[in-house]
């Protein structure tokens, strides 16, 4: 994007709380930010998220890499608290896609039609192969399958690959689901 549009790309560097205040300021400017921070490095910047974005209600979307356990790069660079932490910030949505055709849907969705701190989550790595081989081309931000069984499955974003890995293990076990 950087080499692409070298007008619209401002690297701040490791400094997460200026990174989301230049956001709100370029929200607050009529622009449509995207600011892309590691989930965990995210929470540096909490106050800001409020004060400089949320409580004057600006189009600030935030594109959070590593959400969720990425166990490779170690315990510093968890994102396990972007979820708790965002909800309890007012006209926030939050965008979990399971899929590399959900996280475009989204970030376009985010972008163009957000109204207020969008929030579109995503862990490292590759796409896992069950999750885009059972939802194919669906972009939709949710999924629901009715079986009929006795058993709830419920699950967001790329966690859904273990939700078909235990609704499989079920279904070999006789359960319905």
């Amino acid at each position: 994007f950087g080499k692409r549009f070298p007008d619209r790309f401002f690297d701040t560097g490791i400094a997460e709380e200026h990174a989301v205040t230049f956001a709100g300021g370029l929200a607050a400017g009529g622009m449509r930010p995207v600011c892309a921070i590691y989930s965990t490095f995210l929470q540096r910047g909490y106050d800001q998220i409020i004060h400089d974005a949320a409580l004057q209600n600006l189009k600030v979307t935030f594109a959070i890499d590593r959400a969720g356990v990425v166990g490779e790069d170690g315990e510093t660079h968890q994102g396990l608290f972007d979820v708790s932490m965002l909800r309890m910030v007012p006209g926030t949505v939050i965008y979990s896609p399971a899929t590399y055709r959900q996280l475009e849907a989204d970030l376009a969705e985010a972008v163009d039609n957000g109204t207020g701190i969008c929030a579109v989550r995503y862990p490292k790595g590759a796409q896992p192969a069950l999750t885009a081989s059972v939802l194919g081309e669906n972009t939709d931000s949710w999924f629901l399958e009715n079986r009929g069984g006795d058993t709830l499955l419920v699950t967001y974003g790329r966690l859904a690959e273990e939700l078909f890995l235990v609704r499989k293990s079920l279904e070999e076990q006789g359960r319905a689901v």
